[in-house]
């Protein structure tokens, strides 16, 4: 407010400055009147003893000349009657022009507050989502900023999930969830529409439906879009016929914009990410992750069985069922080592038809157990899939046998595979013990 009172001080000066002349001029009127009655006294004192013959014309002089300071009494009490009523109207009309004049600042000020604190919001909302480096994080951020763009009234953010069929509360309001009732993004108005809505009473005609519920009150809702595509409503409510303001729903509507462009990147980075990670065909861990993942584990000593797995006559079942069934029994394969490999265990395609299973923890005998079940878990699978009929090998090592460096156990567990191979396949290989299986 220090603007206001420095040009309100200004306007002060300048009324002062305005209204000293017209005082000046009243004053002078005043000394000026008493001076000309004065001066007009004398010379009707110096006519009378001129001109005056007998008692007669004294009197009759006498008497023109309080008449005549009459009328010039009323002359003058007419001048300064009008001086004083100007100078109360030029005052008056200043004082409104004054009080405009700070009204306009007071506005001007209070516009100028609510832009720069718009602003700054918006400048550390930003500033915060682009910290957020995982979809939790940005959940967080919104959930502050949703407190502060509408600290009195219910709000929520709901989100679809993985199945893009149901809708999710993700966050909540200083005050609350605001409780819309709506379960998925298509039946979502704003969502639907991909626009912001506002709606001013429950009560109206063309009020949401999702709305009955709470009774009479007002809403805005403005959806959330993912890499282009809306997936959520941010919802706030209020009471009946005061719905959120302009100010309001412009805020909600930069969070929306700024959590939906944050999201859809951190998930873009995600899948780039897992694309550079994994082995587009199985979806298992590539080479170079899997032992940028397992290295770490292994320098801190901590115990593994290592197995290198190979699928038996790959290159004829390519050649005579072609390579789309080569995918094919790649993938049930990878789908069997998954589900049949405990938890923690650390699975990646090697090349081609070899695979890598990194069982941290686990002892020999129980990785050769896993080993086991995978050989005929895989035997079913193959079943159910109308795949033709093939096998797997495995060679099978542990960190107790051949150290911690990972180059060795892959190379030990390779050296044990060609062992299972050349002792007719279908087998695990551990050491140099031969466990034949079928």
């Amino acid at each position: 407010m220090k603007p206001v009172a420095k040009e309100g001080g200004g306007l002060s000066t300048l009324l002062i400055l305005t209204h000293a002349p017209v005082a000046v001029f009243t004053v002078g009127c005043l000394l000026a009147s008493v001076g000309v009655i004065a001066v007009f006294d004398q010379q009707i004192a110096e006519l009378v003893a001129g001109v005056a013959q007998d008692a007669n014309e004294v009197e009759a002089l006498q008497l023109f000349a309080v008449r005549a300071k009459a009328a010039w009494g009323v002359f003058l009490s007419l001048l300064l009657l009008s001086v004083l009523i100007g100078t109360l109207v030029t005052i008056w009309s200043h004082r409104r022009l004054v009080a405009g004049f700070e009204r306009q600042l007071e506005e001007r000020d209070a516009t100028l507050r609510g832009d720069h604190e718009r602003q700054l919001f918006r400048t550390r909302l930003a500033q915060a989502m682009s910290m957020a480096d995982r979809e939790s994080e940005a959940l967080a951020v919104a959930e502050r900023a949703l407190a502060l763009a509408a600290p009195e009234m219910p709000a929520e953010l709901l989100l679809a999930d993985s199945s893009q069929a149901h809708l999710r509360r993700e966050i909540v309001g200083a005050s609350g969830p605001a409780a819309c009732e709506v379960q998925s993004p298509e039946a979502c108005h704003a969502v639907r529409r991909g626009s912001a809505l506002v709606f001013e009473d429950s009560r109206n005609l063309d009020a949401c439906t999702h709305l009955g519920h709470r009774g009479p009150c007002s809403a805005a809702c403005i959806p959330v879009s993912v890499m282009g595509r809306s997936v959520g409503v941010l919802h706030v409510v209020s009471e009946a016929e005061v719905p959120p303001g302009l100010e309001t729903v412009r805020q909600l509507t930069f969070l929306a914009d700024q959590f939906g462009t944050r999201v859809g990147m951190v998930r873009a980075l995600a899948t780039s990410q897992l694309q550079a990670d994994t082995d587009a065909l199985t979806g298992l861990l590539n080479r170079r992750s899997l032992e940028a993942r397992v290295r770490p584990a292994l320098a801190t000593g901590t115990s593994a069985a290592v197995a290198m797995c190979d699928l038996d006559h790959f290159k004829h079942l390519n050649d005579t069922h072609g390579h789309a069934t080569g995918d094919r029994a790649l993938r049930v394969f990878s789908g069997v080592l998954r589900a049949e490999l405990p938890d923690g265990a650390v699975i990646g395609r090697h090349g081609g038809e070899e695979f890598v299973v990194v069982l941290p923890g686990v002892h020999l005998d129980e990785a050769f157990g896993h080993l086991e079940d995978v050989r005929e878990a895989l035997a079913e699978a193959i079943g159910r899939s109308g795949l033709p009929v093939f096998t797997c090998s495995f060679g099978l090592t542990h960190t107790s046998r051949q150290g911690h460096r990972l180059e060795t156990l892959i190379e030990g567990a390779d050296a044990l595979l060609y062992r299972a191979k050349e002792a007719g396949r279908d087998r695990i290989e551990i050491e140099r013990r031969l466990a034949a299986l079928g």
